[in-house]
C-alpha cells in the first residue's frame, strides 16, 4: 500500500494535518523533519517540511497506534525527499 493511501483516525493522512495551508503543490515541499511522540495520547509523528526557506509542521495520527513506529521509521530515512515521492512509497505493516 501506498503512503498516500494508508487511512488515519479522522480520515486520509497524506498530506498530514497541517498548521496552516501549504502554499503551493507538494510536490514542491521537501520533508525536513519527523519526530515520533508515542508517548502522547493518540500517538502521532510530527513532521515538518520546507519550501522557498518557509517551514510547516503538520501531525499524522494512524490507527492501530503500531504502525506508527514503521511509518515513522520509513519517514525518517526518505527526509530530503518531496512530500509527493513519500506519497507513492510503497509501506507494508
Amino acid at each position: 500500500m501506498r503512503i498516500k493511501d494508508l487511512h488515519g483516525i479522522a480520515g486520509f493522512i497524506w498530506p498530514p494535518e497541517w498548521g496552516t495551508i501549504l502554499e503551493g503543490s507538494n510536490e514542491e515541499w521537501i520533508l525536513s523533519e519527523v519526530k515520533l511522540h508515542k508517548d502522547q495520547d493518540p500517538p502521532y509523528i510530527y513532521i515538518e517540511a520546507v519550501c522557498d526557506n518557509d517551514a510547516q509542521g503538520g501531525v499524522i495520527h494512524l490507527e492501530p497506534h503500531e504502525h506508527l513506529e514503521i511509518l515513522y521509521q520509513v519517514l525518517n530515512k526518505n527526509i530530503g525527499k518531496s512530500l509527493r515521492e513519500i506519497g507513492d512509497l510503497k509501506i507494508t505493516f
